[in-house]
């Protein structure tokens, strides 16, 4: 299958990490497919990653579901999306997912920290239904399923419950989520925004949006 590789960008530290990573493990990757929509990362990373990277410009200030649609609308195959504080480990790790996500509405890597302890890897390879959520530091989304759901919900300004509603999208669509234990996600190596801050304020602003939405 053909995808397009959207990350979302803040740190210029990350971002170069991040891609280098996704080039060595992905190495027929078109470049022209990794898709970078940054507030300000370009400025100090644009010199150490190839040219042909896809630079898209986001404004200000900082939304993550606005961030990644913007991405999304600028291809038109089926997508994987990454946060730039995740580091690709598994060689042809995002192929894998690829191949794999056939059946699966939305394909998650595995990885080693996130809300959803589900998503820790596990041994084997294998891939596991999930039935609630999976945390969006790398995931695969098939073009038919952007199709049918649509793109994220921009009302979501603050941290969290974003990805809550995505997959909730998913799964009231009839489609299945997965997680994949054959690609493999570090989420620790790199320094994370929202780590470095109390988010509590933005996850209960982000939380009363969700349930006045789906009631619950």
């Amino acid at each position: 299958m053909s995808f397009s590789v959207v990350i979302s960008a803040g740190n210029p530290r990350n971002l170069v990490t991040c891609v280098k990573a996704v080039m060595d493990c992905e190495p027929a990757l078109d470049p022209k497919k990794i898709i970078v929509v940054h507030d300000g990362a370009r400025a100090e990373a644009e010199s150490m990653l190839p040219p042909e990277v896809t630079w898209l410009d986001a404004p200000l200030p900082f939304i993550f579901a606005r961030n990644l649609n913007i991405g999304i609308r600028a291809c038109t195959d089926d997508v994987v999306i990454m946060e730039d504080d995740g580091l690709l480990q598994t060689p042809s790790g995002l192929s894998l997912l690829s191949e794999h996500s056939a059946g699966y509405g939305m394909l998650a890597s595995s990885t080693n920290y996130g809300c959803n302890q589900r998503q820790y890897r596990q041994l084997g390879g294998a891939v596991r239904e999930e039935p609630g959520m999976v945390i969006l530091v790398c995931v695969y989304i098939p073009r038919s399923t952007i199709d049918l759901v649509g793109l994220m919900d921009e009302r979501f300004t603050g941290y969290g419950f974003d990805d809550d509603d995505y997959c909730l999208r998913i799964h009231k669509a009839g489609l299945k989520i997965g997680i994949d234990d054959s690609c493999f996600i570090d989420h620790l190596a790199l320094p994370s925004f929202w780590r470095k801050r109390d988010v509590s304020a933005d996850m209960e602003s982000n939380r009363v949006i969700f349930e006045e939405k789906w009631r619950t």
